[in-house]
């Protein structure tokens, strides 16, 4: 079962390759965003989620994760 109160108290929560759909994972973003989180959503297409996401980056996780990190 997803940890509820780690997404509440995260600054930044990214959602790599995922549909968004499967409860109750899917709901963790929400609750971050909620509690004022950055959500980052990375992906190749929309998801119920693209709406609501603070930051969209399209494309693989495989090839965005590496180069965000490469960002640090």
């Amino acid at each position: 079962m997803p940890d509820i109160g780690l997404a509440r108290a995260c600054d930044v929560l990214p959602v790599a390759g995922t549909s968004a759909v499967v409860y109750p994972a899917a709901a963790l973003p929400r609750v971050a965003h909620a509690a004022g989180a950055l959500v980052v959503e990375i992906n190749v297409e929309d998801t119920p989620l693209t709406a609501e996401a603070d930051v969209v980056l399209r494309g693989p996780a495989a090839e965005l994760l590496p180069a965000l990190e490469a960002l640090s």
